[in-house]
């Protein structure tokens, strides 16, 4: 329980046995005449109590009630100051109340029985036996090795190779079939296809992974001129109907036109 001094023993604590982290709260009734009214002062830290918000005051007709919440971080009595209140008065008159010092005694949440624990020894290492550099020398290196061989590998597929005879001369459903189902597109593409790796086997810098108009530039200059003339129409016809741009096109005479100079070349 706190004990204050005999000027300020209307201050009450609660708990009446706090401990340590707990929130205690001060309280005190004052008592006045109808047209005053009490005014508390903030409570200042003071070493391990401190104030938890601002101060509380719950008006009356003839008492207010004012309450402080604080909090101690140590255990054992602790002593503090108590701010001054003040009364006002209706007609602008004020007075002022010392608040005075109080005491308060806080328990420990350990048990005083209690005895601390030993500290443990360290533990041993989890693999004592020395470790070789050996393993992950070799699997790096393996892992070098294999990537070199993946390039290689992947090299060697990218490389344009001469497709069968059957496919260049445009294997599979004739085109008339692909027509009469409406897929001009298809039909286009197939034989643009078939060109384009016929110009790969002849110009290999025009592969077949490039855009039609950068496979025609790497072409230009590394053929007959009447023969670059006729692939680049051809291409650039086909990949128009492609794209649906060209409207009217003779889909049937350009594919078959395509597989023919694919044969030539």
């Amino acid at each position: 329980m706190m004990r204050v001094a005999p000027a300020d023993s209307q201050w009450m604590v609660a708990p009446p046995s706090p401990t340590v982290g707990d929130t205690i709260w001060l309280f005190r009734v004052v008592s006045h005449s109808p047209d005053w009214r009490v005014r508390a002062g903030a409570f200042d830290n003071q070493g391990d109590i401190v104030s938890l918000g601002d101060p509380q005051v719950n008006f009356g007709s003839t008492a207010d009630t004012v309450r402080y919440a604080v909090v101690a971080w140590t255990a054992g009595p602790h002593r503090f100051a108590l701010p001054s209140l003040w009364l006002m008065g209706g007609t602008g008159r004020s007075d002022s109340l010392p608040g005075g010092t109080g005491t308060v005694t806080v328990r420990s949440v350990i048990p005083p029985d209690s005895t601390r624990p030993s500290p443990k020894a360290l533990l041993p290492p989890l693999d004592p036996q020395r470790v070789s550099l050996w393993p992950p020398f070799v699997a790096g290196a393996l892992g070098v090795i294999v990537l070199v061989l993946g390039v290689r590998v992947r090299r060697r597929n990218t490389r344009a190779a001469a497709p069968p005879a059957d496919f260049v001369t445009g294997g599979g459903a004739p085109d008339e079939r692909w027509l009469a189902a409406g897929e001009p597109k298809a039909v286009a593409a197939r034989a643009a296809r078939v060109l384009r790796q016929a110009l790969a086997r002849v110009v290999p810098d025009a592969g077949e992974s490039l855009p039609v108009r950068e496979a025609l530039e790497a072409a230009e200059g590394k053929m007959p001129g009447t023969t670059f003339r006729r692939v680049r129409e051809l291409l650039l016809a086909l990949d128009q109907v492609a794209y649906a741009v060209a409207h009217g096109t003779d889909v049937a005479r350009v594919a078959a036109d395509a597989r023919t100079l694919a044969r030539e070349l």
